[in-house]
């Protein structure tokens, strides 16, 4: 009952998960990247050109501006991997810590 209810434990558990998390975000880093953006501008008057003194209309009033990205980290320097291998021994630091909180109550 009292390794079930304390806090002490209840905070290890709590941090063991945080350094679990942190591990699975160290390797998501080694995946690609999505992005995208959308932008709309609606103008007043319509853009043109006079060519000639005539006016020619060259764009609409309203204007859409769409962008998509993908990336992918080649070489870092070694920084994935590194910050992986910390998150790694991270979660086996709080491994142990949770051990000795269960050892000490």
């Amino acid at each position: 009952m009292a390794l079930h209810n304390n806090t002490i434990i209840k905070q290890a558990i709590e941090n063991q998960e945080a350094a679990i998390e942190e591990q699975k975000s160290a390797r998501a880093d080694f995946l690609p990247k999505a992005s995208a953006g959308y932008l709309y501008t609606k103008l007043k008057d319509a853009p043109y050109a006079i060519m000639g003194g005539t006016q020619i209309d060259v764009g609409d009033n309203d204007q859409y501006h769409w962008d998509l990205a993908l990336s992918q980290p080649l070489f870092t320097g070694f920084a994935l991997s590194t910050r992986y291998e910390m998150a790694k021994l991270g979660v086996d630091i709080k491994d142990a810590e949770k051990e000795q909180a269960v050892l000490d109550v």
